[in-house]
């Protein structure tokens, strides 16, 4: 079975990421999924681009989301948080 969402994508926004919005929802088009969620860390800053992107790729839908850390008593933990207002 062929994945129809992608929900951890991280963009320009991230540290450890180089692609910009638009390249990741022209990717989505092209191999057919359903929706996308970009999740940088610990920012939303992303999220005019995401909607901006979102225009142009009426096909592809989008969840509202970041990669938050959080402490625990086993250490840090990352989070995808995702429908996020």
């Amino acid at each position: 079975m062929t994945a129809q969402y992608d929900l951890h994508l991280h963009s320009l926004w991230s540290y450890d990421a180089c692609s910009p919005v638009a390249y990741y929802f022209g990717l989505a088009r092209q191999r057919k999924l359903r929706a996308i969620a970009i999740t940088d860390h610990h920012t939303m800053d992303s999220l005019d681009d995401v909607a901006a992107a979102a225009r142009s790729f009426p096909e592809v839908g989008f969840v509202a989301g970041t990669e938050l850390t959080v402490t625990t008593s086993i250490g840090a933990v990352d989070m995808v948080c995702l429908g996020l207002p």
